[in-house]
């Protein structure tokens, strides 16, 4: 009976020569999970970062790289092999990545959030204008030029409210909820404001069917307290330090 063949010394074992592949195939599993986590996390701190995983990477890529090292000879076949488990794990790992994004922030849920920004950043544009146009203003009858910028204003607040509505808050980061909160929190200033200039502009076009005292005294009675009131409601908006609490919620 012919004894078993053994492998000589200078060459490994066809177990132990393939067990890079065992190694390499747990980094790229490991790498995958980490940047999935990773995802999450980048998207959502609220969520708790695991360091399994990564720390996993760190060991079976060390470990990848020895043995194939004792594996293969020659700079180039070491070259080789250990390019395409990097090429691997950075192709599997972004797939982790974006996967890790999309689970805490749905792609349908970032859309909507994205008109909302859109259409808010429409509504500054438009607070800017009437902001630039009043100031020069030098006659009640001048505030109507500004009706048309208000309409638009309302038509952009309108279509965040609706938006808003059929956002998921419970599937969004919490940042990005919390900057929303926020955000309607100064709707309702944008709402009373809309709604002072638009009682303005009905006693602006009263007035003019006026003459002389009557006009002055019309306005006096009716425009100066919208005016007042105006003041007042810019002032709430003010003192809610919205503007900042919406810069300190976007921080990281």
């Amino acid at each position: 009976m012919m004894p078993p063949m053994l492998p000589s010394k200078g060459n490994p074992s066809p177990r132990k020569g393939n067990r890079w592949v065992l190694w390499a195939s747990g980094f790229v599993v490991c790498t995958f999970f980490s940047l999935l986590d990773l995802g999450t996390f980048y998207l959502d701190r609220s969520k708790e970062m695991h360091h399994v995983f990564s720390g996993g990477a760190g060991v079976t890529g060390l470990w990848t790289i020895v043995e194939v090292l004792r594996a293969k000879s020659g700079l180039r076949a070491r070259a080789i092999t250990l390019g395409t488990i990097a090429a691997s794990a950075a192709v599997v790992g972004t797939a982790g990545f974006l996967l890790g994004e999309e689970g805490a922030y749905p792609s349908d849920q970032k859309n909507l959030v994205h008109e909302i920004q859109a259409h808010a950043r429409e509504v500054k544009a438009i607070k800017e204008q009437i902001s630039g146009k009043r100031s020069s203003m030098t006659e009640p009858a001048q505030l109507l030029l500004i009706e048309p910028l208000v309409s638009s204003w309302k038509e952009h607040i309108a279509r965040i409210t609706d938006i808003d509505q059929h956002v998921n808050h419970e599937t969004i980061p919490v940042v990005v909820n919390k900057i929303l909160k926020l955000m309607n929190e100064a709707l309702v200033f944008d709402n009373q404001q809309i709604q002072n200039l638009t009682q303005q502009f009905s006693v602006v076009r009263d007035g003019e069917r006026l003459r002389g005292t009557k006009r002055s005294d019309f306005y006096a009675k009716k425009l100066e307290p919208l005016m007042d009131e105006e003041q007042r409601i810019e002032g709430a908006r003010q003192a809610s330090n919205l503007q900042q609490r919406i810069q300190e919620a976007a921080r990281p």
